[in-house]
Parts: structure tokens; C-alpha cells; sequence
């Protein structure tokens, strides 16, 4: 697993992405719903650290001092960035060709800022670079190719009917911990709220999607 800094929706669009949800779960697909972990909300991936930092939580890292988790106070300026809205683009599938995760995709343009922002305070990490980065809001687990068309056939015409999703929290995510902190918002003073889950944190993806 990878630590993560990660942006979180306001309740409106949390319970948007819910319903996308619930509705794949309906139709019987693997979708993020079936994680009931704490860890698992809907999230936007800003930051992965490029190295791994254990395999599951409980497992010490190498080096306790490792900088591939960055502490949550360090991440108080860009707490001035949000909440953003950022327009929703489209659905989208990512993955490989025979595996493929249906996400709804963000426009990467409205989060430069606070993308830079977040590299400048904890590197460039794994996979995130600005000009390959794609913002999105993970629908699904890995489907089968044959699931895949299935999906969209669900969730698109939901997401067609949601413009715009406003990020208003930061939180990070240490795996060697099973634990998330909470940044807070713009609005309050910064506060560490720590969320430990034991091996329910275990199901968390390695890429966050």
C-alpha cells in the first residue's frame, strides 16, 4: 500500500456518489459500497507516496522516520484552496485492458492549484504528475471486461445529471496505521481526527482508485 493525501466532497456530493453506489450494487456489480470500512468515502486521490509503505496495517514500516507519510499538519495552506467545485467531465473506465475501474472523472484544471499546492508540500509522488494526472471519484471495483459496459450503462445516466462536485475536506491516509487524519476545512482550525479500522482498512485499494 501507498500513504495518500486525498480531497473528500461536501454531504451533497458524498451522497451523489452514494447513490452510484447503491445503484451498481443493485444491479449485482462489484461496486465501492460493498467495503463498509471507514476509510472507504468518497475520496479524490491528490497525492501517493512513491514508495510503498506496508502490505497491510500493523506492519512497521522500515524506517519510522520514512517522508512517504506526510503529517497532516503540514497540509494546513492548502485548507486556503477549498472547497472547490470542480466540473464533472464524464465516466470514465481506468485499469488495464482486462481489468477496469468505472470512475466519474473531474476536470483536472479546476484542481491545479491545489494539486500544486499539495506536490509542493509532499513531493511529486507515484503516478500523479501534473500533466498525466486524471481527478476522479471511484464508482466500482475492478470489473471484468464484460461487466464494464454493464456499468456504464448504470451509473452514466447519473452522472450525467451532476455538473459539479464541490471537494471541501483534506484528510490523509497512513496504511501502516489503518489510519486516516482528517485536515479539517477552510473554515476551522486545522484538527488530527484520527480513524483506526483494524483489518477492515485492509480492503483499501494499493492505486486508490
Amino acid at each position: 500500500m501507498r500513504a495518500a493525501i486525498e480531497l473528500l466532497p461536501d454531504g451533497e456530493g458524498e451522497a451523489l456518489v452514494r447513490r452510484y453506489w447503491d445503484a451498481l450494487s443493485s444491479a449485482g456489480l462489484p461496486g465501492r459500497g460493498d467495503h463498509q470500512g471507514l476509510s472507504n468515502w468518497p475520496h479524490v486521490t491528490v497525492w501517493e507516496s512513491a514508495e510503498h509503505v506496508a502490505d497491510r496495517p500493523g506492519v512497521p514500516r522500515a524506517d519510522a522516520a520514512s517522508p512517504a507519510v506526510v503529517a497532516a499538519e503540514h497540509l494546513v495552506p492548502v485548507l486556503g484552496l477549498l472547497p472547490v467545485a470542480v466540473p464533472v467531465v464524464g465516466v470514465a473506465v481506468l485499469g488495464r485492458p482486462d481489468r477496469g475501474v468505472v470512475v466519474v472523472e473531474l476536470a483536472a484544471p479546476a484542481l491545479q492549484a491545489v494539486h500544486a499546492e499539495v506536490a509542493a508540500i509532499a513531493g511529486e509522488g507515484v503516478g500523479w504528475r501534473r500533466d498525466r494526472w486524471r481527478p476522479h471519484l471511484s464508482l466500482s471495483r475492478a470489473l471484468r471486461v464484460d461487466q464494464v459496459e454493464e456499468a456504464l450503462a448504470v451509473v452514466a445516466p447519473l452522472v450525467e445529471a451532476a455538473p459539479v462536485v464541490t471537494l471541501t475536506r483534506l484528510r490523509t491516509w497512513d496504511p501502516a496505521e489503518g489510519r486516516s487524519h482528517d485536515v479539517g476545512d477552510r473554515v476551522g482550525e486545522w484538527s488530527a481526527t484520527q480513524v483506526t479500522e483494524g483489518r477492515a482498512a485492509a480492503c483499501r485499494p494499493v492505486d486508490h482508485c
